[in-house]
């Protein structure tokens, strides 16, 4: 518990456990294998992973980037002409 300037107890936060890595657009483009500045256009332009600015940085949530990884997953195709044994 802490106590209030008032003279109240107050609850504590609760403790910091499970943090979301936060990456640096170059660290989050090579994460991904694209340069910087190919990540920037896509983010730009809504088809990438959702950005934020922290101060002059632009940053990416790390579970971020693995939700936009998985939306960008597609089903293999199947082969066609049938099967060649």
């Amino acid at each position: 518990m802490t106590i209030t300037s008032g003279g109240r107890r107050a609850a504590a936060p609760p403790p910091v456990t499970d943090f979301d890595p936060v990456l640096r657009l170059n660290q989050a483009a090579g994460l991904v294998g694209l340069s910087p500045k190919g990540l920037r256009a896509l983010t730009a332009r809504g088809e990438g992973p959702t950005a934020m600015r922290v101060g002059r940085f632009v940053m990416f949530r790390k579970s971020e980037i693995h939700r936009w990884l998985l939306s960008c997953e597609q089903p293999a195709r199947k082969a066609q002409g049938g099967d060649h044994a």
